[in-house]
């Protein structure tokens, strides 16, 4: 995945202003690009697309602007406005270094030559992007086939909504009710709202059920602001089985509430531990985000609460493999037959021991590729080094467990899904219970899905480019959710770790041709 993390975004959610009243006859706000081509707002870009807008301008010239496309379809003229941008220029010229980013740009260009809602939706994202509110990745990882989530483009709404009405970002996103009966009656499945008198927040988890979460509006908006929260962005560990299963549990409004729990503030800390965790992670709430500047590289780039997420998983896996190791170590030390051999892990603990007591963060202890189980024998003990003799490519151990690879399910059940299902050779034998699990009705939210491709027997390497048009890479973790699209066809939006914010959309045949595996969890 190509690196932009040395462009400088200064990547902050600030508060929308509030727009200007227009006469009925003002002229609508443009950007020029280079060349002959005028490209409108992203306001009149909604209103062309069929969007109804709020501003009666730009609804009054709609009908106007019909017939006309709303972009050209020269590719080139998209290109040149798209470097002229300030920001997006730079991210652009980054991106067409090198062969993958190359594709990435092309994904971008093909979406604004369609000339429909999703131009639209890129025209905003564009602007939004300019104005430092959401990082450039969001316009990266587009394919032919692909469409905002719908998750982001609600977030993308409400947004523009409040701009438009002056309303504060906070309580649109994060209203102050009366009381929980009231968020019950107003707010759907999976938003989070405030009870006038009390500090922490809650969630709606059902049509008839709220919780109390254990943060305040003020911090829940600074781990998971507008537009990140649906924004997951990959860094560069390897690490998207667990970004793509956090997308999953975030997009599915029923299960939402697994991940918002894992936070609990306590005065001045912010605590964070997963549902099925010994670990728990203590931060001063008061330097949220800022603290998180260690979290670089290796993280995601976007919402610090997906971050936090990242560190606290690495650190339970660090945990309690150090904790498994050194009870081995200490009972072969003390068990283990025969003197030589004894002598053996005798010394080999307390070299461990002495080791842990220095440094923590910088001992590796192996894993086999089938599970987290220490790896070892008989003969030469629990298998572990030193961070620094082993690859430059991690600053912590923790990084070390997370980045190099993993299985989804693993993911789930730190997050307390009990009933996970893998199912492979989903265009044969597990077709049928693959979509019945996807698409029966009484299903709907009841379960979170992950999928992955080995490739096809293809020899792609790690995240080869499998198929273009929808994006799918090998070697690598996708989110997927069941839709009805809006013709009553039964669809999957696929969403890629490295952006979120799109999905690509795939029959189920498509998929099942593409994608090797199917990771269910039951909520």
């Amino acid at each position: 995945m190509v690196d932009i993390s040395k462009i400088n975004t200064n990547n902050r959610i600030n508060m929308p202003k509030k727009a200007s009243p227009k006469a009925e006859t003002a002229v609508p706000e443009q950007v020029k690009a280079e060349g002959k081509q005028v490209y409108p707002s992203g306001e009149l870009l909604r209103s062309m697309a069929g969007i109804q807008s709020n501003q009666p301008a730009l609804q009054a010239q709609r009908s106007n602007s019909d017939k006309s496309p709303l972009f050209s379809k020269n590719t080139e003229d998209i290109n040149k406005y798209l470097h002229s941008l300030p920001l997006v220029g730079k991210v652009i010229s980054a991106f067409e270094q090198d062969e993958e980013g190359v594709s990435a740009v092309k994904g971008l260009v093909n979406a604004m030559t369609q000339n429909d809602v999703e131009t639209s939706n890129v025209e905003m994202l564009l602007q939004l992007v300019e104005d430092k509110k959401v990082r450039p990745d969001a316009l990266l990882y587009l394919c032919n086939q692909g469409i905002m989530s719908d998750e982001f483009e609600k977030d993308l709404d409400l947004m523009y909504d409040a701009n438009i009405k002056g309303q504060d970002i906070k309580e649109a996103f994060v209203p102050t009710l009366k009381s929980t009966a009231e968020g019950i009656k107003n707010r759907e499945t999976g938003d989070v709202f405030g009870v006038e008198g009390e500090e922490k927040i809650y969630i709606k988890t059902s049509e008839n059920d709220v919780k109390q979460l254990g943060l305040s509006q003020k911090t829940y908006l600074k781990l998971f602001p507008p537009l990140e929260r649906f924004a997951i962005y990959q860094g560069e560990a390897g690490n998207c089985y667990m970004l793509s299963t956090l997308d999953a549990i975030n997009s599915n409004p029923q299960t939402r509430e697994k991940l918002l729990s894992c936070f609990r503030e306590d005065g001045e800390n912010l605590n964070v531990s997963l549902p099925n965790s010994d670990y728990m992670f203590t931060m001063n709430k008061n330097k949220l985000p800022a603290e998180i500047k260690d979290f670089r590289e290796q993280y995601s780039m976007g919402a610090a609460g997906f971050k936090i997420l990242e560190h606290v998983y690495g650190k339970d896996v660090q945990q309690s493999l150090l904790k498994e190791a050194h009870e081995i170590l200490q009972d072969q030390s003390e068990n283990a037959k025969g003197f030589f051999k004894k002598r053996m892990f005798t010394k080999q603990l307390k070299q461990f021991e002495q080791e842990l007591a220095k440094n923590p963060d910088n001992i590796i202890i192996e894993r086999t590729i089938k599970n987290q189980k220490v790896s070892w024998n008989d003969s030469v003990g629990v298998e572990w080094n030193k961070l620094d003799e082993t690859t430059s490519q991690f600053k912590r151990a923790s990084d070390y467990y997370r980045g190099r690879g993993g299985h989804e399910e693993w993911v789930m059940e730190k997050f307390g899904f009990e009933k996970i299902n893998k199912m492979f050779d989903l265009n044969t034998q597990n077709s049928k219970s693959a979509q019945d699990l996807l698409f029966a009705p009484e299903n709907k939210d009841k379960y979170i899905f992950t999928a992955f491709s080995t490739g096809n027997s293809q020899t792609l390497g790690s995240e080869g480019l499998l198929d273009e048009d929808y994006g799918v890479y090998t070697k690598h973790s996708f989110s997927v959710k069941p839709k009805i699209d809006k013709n009553g066809n039964k669809v999957l939006h696929v969403s890629n770790p490295w952006n979120a914010t799109q999905s690509s959309v795939m029959s189920y045949e498509k998929f099942a041709e593409l994608f090797t595996g199917l990771v269910v969890a039951e909520k």
